[in-house]
């Protein structure tokens, strides 16, 4: 089994040759995303977590299966949305993924959870805003019959910069979402979602781009 393992990204130059992020044609390559689980966010950064995901496949050459279609065959009820203290459910397995994957008839399937921890800390010019994102999620590839990516706990706050994960970067619309030091905590989540996404997605983004 081939697992991709996100870890420390090593780090680029400010020089680097931007990545070609251009759509990538893989046939009819189709994917499922199993709706994430997320806790400790603003709707609004949820639904940034949401798009940044879907354009994250989208980029790579992948048509994403309808998510009606996707909740009817994975009929689970828990509540995806919660406060950061509520505990997330236990990622899907491998072979319940191949399962969903083989009755929606899909290349790859996505599952995934991400939390956000925000608070209001004190620096020497006065409060400050910062936002830490935490991801877990696994990609099964159903032509292979392997685990392609397999992250725990990515980890990464609204100030991180782009070096280490170009590709990621390249592709969300509009670049990461910029900040203010003081200011409320929803542009603070979207960014640190944005960045601890792209960290985990990384690995596997980078592969599919190096080799077109």
């Amino acid at each position: 089994m081939i697992t991709a393992i996100a870890a420390a990204l090593s780090m680029a130059s400010a020089s680097a040759t931007p990545v070609d992020v251009t759509i990538v044609r893989q046939g009819d390559k189709t994917v499922a995303i199993v709706p994430w689980f997320f806790r400790g966010g603003t709707p609004t950064a949820v639904e940034t977590a949401r798009s940044t995901i879907e354009r994250f496949f989208d980029r790579a050459g992948y048509d994403r299966i309808s998510e009606v279609r996707v909740r009817h065959a994975w009929p689970h009820e828990e509540v995806l949305t919660g406060p950061e203290q509520e505990p997330f459910p236990p990622l899907p397995t491998d072979a319940e993924l191949r399962r969903l994957g083989h009755s929606l008839g899909v290349d790859m399937v996505c599952a995934g959870d991400l939390c956000w921890h925000t608070r209001s800390i004190w620096v020497a010019l006065g409060p400050k805003t910062k936002s830490t994102c935490t991801v877990n999620m696994k990609m099964v590839d159903l032509d292979a019959g392997s685990t392609v990516l397999l992250n725990r706990d990515v980890t990464a706050d609204d100030t991180a910069e782009e070096s280490g994960f170009q590709t990621a970067a390249g592709i969300i619309s509009g670049g990461l979402v910029t900040v203010v030091s003081g200011g409320p905590e929803t542009p603070h989540e979207q960014r640190a979602a944005q960045v601890a996404l792209s960290e985990a997605f990384e690995p596997w983004l980078e592969g599919i781009f190096g080799r077109h």
